[in-house]
């Protein structure tokens, strides 16, 4: 059974073993998990959200219509391992990123059950809470009022079938399709709106990049991203025919294609896409390559559908985050 590759364990941060990627729909037990604090204890009979001035509890979620949505996650961080010199935060490698198929009630319809006002944004918060920078907080994160209602955004209560696993965010958890994990907040406790964005650090501090005018804004919508799988980093092939396998994902417009280049980027080929094809779901893709004897550093991207791809160097407007940029894969072939 394919499991979690552990990052850091206090708390917990474990990555997909994207080398192992043979399913569209990633397994639960394999499922990366972004956890800032400790997984707080959380009792489902007893748990209830706030929403606005209302309470909801599971049984008031559960009773909503229910909405299934199939999203690739992947942490903002993931690909940090790679940069050169090293920046602080979770040293994820390839595997901070997962595709998953979750239910539960949209957003706008739990706001609506609840009677909530409409307001710009809404503030979702997280049960868990810590230290960060010398003072102790909660995980909050905002969306605006045209993300939160879109029908996609849910409030989720199961994943792949079956009920969220703590570590994944029991018993509700947001799920914010197209943008980076952070949003799709865990350990559900209040759901707010309110007229401007939240300003909890992990919203202006963290989880940030640099604007023109010196500012900082938050992140939000995934970047165009393909990452091969197979054959894996370092590895050893014989010379002939080899498959190269992988995945790709974007967040603001949909997957336009995904190439590959054996040859420093002089030339690209298109990747096939293959498997189930779904709005926020990563796509799977492959691509035969000659391989001749030597060593070789292979090359993918992806391009949307507004004509964004992968850059050639790491974005210095966000040290650490969004590290889409087009890394070279080394393989040798025999």
């Amino acid at each position: 059974m394919l499991s979690r590759v552990v990052v850091t364990t206090d708390p917990e941060n474990s990555e997909f073993p994207f080398a192992e990627l043979g399913s569209w729909i990633t397994p639960v037990p394999a499922f990366y998990v972004r956890n800032h604090f400790p997984v707080p204890d959380i009792d489902p009979a007893a748990w209830s959200v706030a929403v606005g001035d209302r309470r909801l509890g599971l049984s008031e979620l559960e009773a909503l219509p229910q909405r299934s949505v199939v999203a690739t996650l992947e942490c903002a961080g993931n690909g940090r391992a790679y940069l050169n010199p090293s920046v602080k935060g979770v040293q994820w490698r390839l595997g901070a990123v997962s595709n998953g198929e979750w239910m539960g009630p949209p957003l706008a319809a739990v706001l609506e059950a609840a009677g909530a006002p409409d307001a710009a944004h809404v503030h979702l918060a997280g049960g868990d809470r810590g230290s960060f920078e010398g003072r102790e907080v909660s995980f909050v994160r905002s969306v605006p009022r045209e993300k939160a209602l879109d029908s996609d955004t849910i409030v989720a209560l199961r994943m792949n079938g079956d009920p969220l696993t703590p570590e994944h965010g029991a018993p509700a958890r947001a799920v914010v399709p197209g943008w980076y994990g952070m949003a799709s907040v865990k350990w559900l406790v209040a759901i707010d709106p309110r007229d401007v964005p939240s300003d909890n650090p992990f919203m202006v501090d963290d989880y940030t990049r640099a604007t023109p005018d010196g500012g900082r804004e938050p992140l939000d919508w995934m970047e165009p991203t393909a990452l091969i799988a197979r054959p894996a980093e370092g590895a050893v092939v014989s010379a002939g025919e080899v498959l190269v396998e992988g995945a790709a994902w974007t967040g603001a417009a949909p997957l336009a294609r995904v190439e590959l280049s054996a040859d420093g980027g002089a030339t690209w080929s298109p990747a096939v896409l293959e498997g189930p094809e779904a709005r926020w779901a990563w796509r799977l893709w492959s691509w035969p390559w000659r391989a001749a004897p030597g060593k070789h550093a292979l090359l993918a991207r992806a391009m949307d559908a507004a004509g964004r791809t992968q850059p050639s160097a790491p974005d210095p407007r966000s040290p650490g985050y969004v590290n889409h940029w087009v890394r070279p894969h080394p393989v040798e072939v025999t």
